[in-house]
């Protein structure tokens, strides 16, 4: 769901919001909540600001759908910790509680209380240049502390299409990877940093 949600980023340049696009229809056609309190739950913990879901009932006639219930949680105002990641778990901290989001099942859930966020390195944004390129660029990224990373690249489907790092130890400091896209198609790319559970992305374009 994630390389999905990162695939969308483009909403975000253009509209100034970001928007996470599902489809929430059981088999047969009929909608399903839980599908969509799913898609919600994934929204907020990417930092997502909208949901838009594929609606069965949509009547293109007069553009009107009927209303579905968000879940009733009051998630806070802001993040105050990355997303962590253990196994399918995704949690990711706020200023009121937990969201998490369980891959395996398709299930998020949100506990309310204080937040005690683990101690991981602190990572600078991760950047890559030259974007676009064709057919190596480099991405960069700065650790205040020693730590594990593993870096995966994917393409806009969630397909992953390469493994430049693999829980490769690194010192404190600013770091370099190079990657090349031969051999791929062009069009939009997803490099995933992960130090110790904490992660990044970056949409990069590769342009033939």
């Amino acid at each position: 769901w994630w390389a999905k949600a990162s695939a969308l980023e483009a909403y975000r340049d253009q509209l100034g919001i970001g928007v996470l696009a599902v489809t929430t229809s059981a088999p047969g056609g009929a909608f399903d909540q839980a599908m969509f309190d799913y898609a919600w739950y994934s929204a907020l913990l990417c930092g997502y600001d909208a949901v838009g879901w594929g609606e069965d009932q949509f009547a293109a006639s007069t553009g009107q759908a009927p209303l579905r219930a968000v879940p009733g949680v009051d998630p806070g105002a802001a993040f105050v910790s990355d997303v962590h990641v253990d196994g399918a778990l995704y949690r990711r901290g706020t200023d009121a509680g937990w969201v998490t989001v369980d891959a395996a099942q398709h299930a998020g859930s949100f506990l309310a209380g204080p937040v005690a966020v683990p101690a991981v390195p602190g990572t600078e944004m991760l950047s890559a240049a030259p974007n676009p390129f064709n057919p190596v660029t480099e991405f960069a990224f700065t650790l205040e502390r020693a730590g594990t990373v593993t870096m995966e690249i994917f393409a806009a489907d969630g397909e992953r299409v390469a493994r430049p790092l693999r829980r490769a130890a690194f010192e404190p400091g600013r770091h370099g990877v190079q990657w090349s896209g031969a051999g791929l198609p062009s069009g939009p790319y997803f490099a995933r940093l992960n130090v110790d559970g904490s992660i990044r992305t970056r949409r990069v374009m590769l342009v033939r």
